[in-house]
């Protein structure tokens, strides 16, 4: 009886405890109530397009695990815009025209390699997943200005922010943004607006607009210094008595073909440019160019990356002689 008595008083005490060491456990395996970047998408009506396009692309299984993105969500209606500008019926035609590789090019233009709040963004070039040709390891920039909200190369803009997933975050868009040519690239920059208009005012061999022409192609690819709009009204007393095939000339002065140097590939000593004149570039202190006149620029900003090619921004314009 007394044995009893001491079973019953040692269960009395040790029923509280029991019951803190369930609830302790309920809570270690309480599975996280958040989903992830994909779950989202494909759960969210407005991005029925982008869950599918993920999919197709091969994405799914790099979305829905660990990591940290942050990705700009294309709406539908941002999707049917992009497929009605391009002329294609539908992601089938898509993949049917750059196969599933460019279309996974297009969607990791929209994907950072790192969260960014809305109240982290900054204007400036940043790094998305993309890469020029998958392995490369060149990734493609896009632009981000905060002047007029938060736009993205210019056309896009971020009309909802801060969606949070278990691996990163979301933005929403209004506009598909594609990768972009150094022409492109330029066109949609103002801070490139003198190089643009030398560019499509010079003529090589006869033809009118021939610089941005090449720059435009995604067949060459090219390293280019782009003096900055100060630089070239500066240099304007000069360029201004140019003619239209010499201002060609020393545009071409300026880029260094089939080549896609970063700024830790730039080498020193003297470079050959794409008009057949040298440069030589002098790596002991940043990066100092002297031209064929014996003026010397300084590379202020490197390596933004496009599609055919990257820019490196000077502070002065190069003349050959």
């Amino acid at each position: 009886m007394s044995i009893s008595k001491y079973k019953l008083a040692f269960l009395l005490f040790a029923l509280p405890f029991l019951f803190v060491s369930c609830e302790d456990d309920e809570e270690e395996f309480t599975p996280s109530p958040q989903p992830t970047i994909y779950e989202i998408a494909e759960d969210d009506a407005r991005f029925s397009v982008l869950a599918d396009a993920i999919t197709r692309a091969g994405l799914e299984n790099t979305l829905r695990g660990s990591g940290t993105f942050t990705v700009f969500a294309p709406t539908d209606a941002a999707f049917q815009d992009f497929l009605n500008a391009t002329g294609f019926a539908d992601l089938d035609a898509v993949v049917a025209a750059v196969g599933e590789a460019g279309l996974r090019q297009i969607l990791l233009y929209h994907v950072l390699g790192a969260e960014v709040e809305s109240g982290d963004v900054t204007a400036g070039y940043v790094n998305t997943l993309a890469e020029t040709e998958e392995g490369s390891g060149d990734n493609l920039d896009v632009r981000i200005s905060v002047t007029n909200g938060v736009q993205l190369n210019g056309s896009s803009t971020v009309i909802e922010t801060d969606i949070s997933a278990i691996n990163g975050i979301i933005h929403v868009i209004d506009a598909v943004i594609a990768p972009l040519t150094i022409s492109q690239f330029a066109k949609s920059d103002p801070s490139f607006s003198e190089f643009v208009n030398a560019a499509e005012a010079a003529e090589v061999n006869g033809t009118a607009g021939a610089v941005d022409s090449l720059l435009n192609l995604t067949s060459q690819t090219y390293t280019v210094f782009v003096p900055t709009n100060e630089a070239f009204v500066a240099a304007q007393p000069v360029t201004s008595t140019l003619t239209a095939e010499e201002l060609g000339n020393a545009l071409l002065y300026h880029a260094l073909g089939d080549a896609n140097i970063t700024s830790d590939e730039v080498p020193s000593g003297p470079v050959e440019m794409a008009s057949g004149d040298d440069i030589t570039i002098d790596t002991s202190n940043g990066v100092v160019i002297t031209d064929g006149s014996g003026n010397q620029v300084t590379v202020i900003e490197v390596d933004i990356q496009t599609l055919n090619g990257v820019i490196h921004r000077i502070d002065g314009v190069m003349l050959a002689q």
